[in-house]
């Protein structure tokens, strides 16, 4: 390694808009200097709020995109097997294994608008995106990583953790 490249530790922090608690927690460790990264998700209930908190610190921010949490911003589809009899996601992506591996057209153009929509309301409260990431690590799996690689292009997001 160079002896004048600068070497940079990213602490990030997930989750950040899930509740109020968890973002106030987040946004405690940001302002005390541990973590110098959040993952910022935008389908809670109290997405306007904590965002409006962590729009003044001084940190990277990146989407956490979900499908394993909260409310789908878009309406779903019919027989959309992540999406709850009650309009919520499962919680958990091994309750639908098979959607995340072998996805259909339509789930995939569903999930694509999906990740759009929680892109679009994070950059609608003027918060530069540094990265994406997603909740349980959805974005690497087969049937999901190539709609991520194509977002990321298309809002040149430029890393993807």
């Amino acid at each position: 390694m160079n002896s004048n490249s600068i070497v940079k530790l990213v602490i990030n922090a997930d989750d950040y808009g899930m509740t109020k608690p968890i973002s106030k927690g987040i946004l405690e460790a940001c302002i005390n200097g541990v973590v110098n990264s959040v993952s910022i998700v935008t389908n809670t209930p109290d997405f306007k709020e904590t965002s409006s908190w962590i729009k003044q610190i001084d940190i990277d921010k990146g989407i956490h995109l979900t499908l394993n949490s909260g409310k789908p911003i878009s309406s779903p589809i019919a027989n959309l097997p992540i999406v709850r009899y009650d309009g919520t996601f499962w919680k958990s992506p091994i309750k639908t294994p098979f959607f995340y591996f072998i996805c259909k057209p339509e789930w995939k153009e569903w999930v694509y608008c999906e990740f759009k929509k929680q892109i679009d309301k994070l950059l609608s409260m003027k918060i530069e995106i540094t990265h994406l990431d997603s909740h349980f690590h959805i974005h690497v799996f087969p049937g999901i990583s190539d709609i991520v690689t194509k977002l990321v292009k298309e809002y040149n997001i430029p890393y993807v953790r």
